[in-house]
């Protein structure tokens, strides 16, 4: 069986649980979760001050390419919602099949 392909969103003021706690889940059942933000090389900031640097860009990163999106909530949610980018990526994603998680907190 393939391994699913997947996303997490990331964005400032994101709540610590709401990122690593899926990712850890992920990685321990073998998965490869992949840390996706707006901009490449930039760190995003959580809600405690702890930074994050995202494995992809959105501009390198094709929303069909992946099989579920994860995204957090908290403050990091309201801004990827106001992304225009991200959030067409999460509407192509969803329209190609993906399926598409929030993890709230």
């Amino acid at each position: 069986m393939q391994k699913p392909r997947l996303a997490v969103l990331i964005h400032d003021d994101f709540p610590e649980l709401d990122l690593w706690y899926p990712v850890f889940r992920l990685r321990e059942e073998e998965a490869e979760p992949r840390i996706l933000g707006h901009e490449a090389g930039r760190a995003y900031v959580s809600r405690l001050g702890y930074k994050v640097v995202p494995d992809l860009a959105l501009a390198d990163a094709a929303a069909d390419a992946f099989d579920v999106v994860i995204l957090p909530g908290g403050g990091a949610g309201t801004r990827i919602a106001g992304e225009p980018g991200l959030v067409a990526f999460v509407a192509a994603a969803a329209a190609a099949g993906a399926v598409v998680g929030l993890v709230g907190s």
